[in-house]
């Protein structure tokens, strides 16, 4: 959603095709579930945007890497890698 949302917006181009081609890249789809809502309630304020909110805690929960360039999401106790 991150990237097709900032990709209508002007502010990404998805030149490697994630959106259209997502199993290309091995890539596969995380629900958003209740647990990761409960997460969202013990999150520090480190960052205001709600669909980073979300992916934080999706990552922390799910113990995945979370990928990306914004410093205030890095900043959260969890594995990130730049962008």
């Amino acid at each position: 959603m991150e990237i097709a949302i900032k990709q209508a917006l002007g502010k990404v181009r998805d030149e490697r095709g994630l959106i259209d081609d997502p199993a290309d890249h091995d890539l596969h789809t995380l629900p958003v579930t209740w647990a990761h809502a409960r997460e969202l309630r013990v999150l520090p304020p480190l960052h205001r945007d709600p669909f980073d909110r979300l992916l934080v805690a999706q990552a922390r929960l799910e113990r995945r890497t979370l990928v990306t360039a914004d410093e205030q999401v890095r900043a959260y106790d969890m594995a990130t890698m730049p962008a």
